[in-house]
């Protein structure tokens, strides 16, 4: 058996205000992200993520990933967030 470092990193979701899609989104910020953190987990071995606080405006997520998926996590985290109008800081 393989084992494969992981990495975390905590960030905060919130709406981005210049996204149409955020724009159209009847969603709270903090659903949209949640789907977000939940497709993205679904996208590569190693992924999962735990909820830290979760408030109207905005979902504070720690994200665990294996170092080997960190190029693919990240475009997947980008596009994702593109297509719900939401976006991330690293806290």
């Amino acid at each position: 058996m393989t084992l494969h470092p992981k990495i975390t990193a905590t960030y905060r979701f919130t709406r981005d205000g210049t996204s149409p899609a955020g724009f159209a989104s009847r969603n709270r910020p903090s659903t949209d992200a949640l789907s977000v953190v939940a497709t993205w987990a679904l996208g590569g071995a190693g992924r999962s993520y735990s909820v830290l606080e979760d408030g109207d405006e905005a979902l504070l997520v720690k994200l665990t990933l294996r170092e080997d998926d960190i190029d693919q996590a990240r475009n997947d985290m980008e596009v994702l967030c593109s297509k719900h109008g939401v976006m991330r800081e690293a806290v």
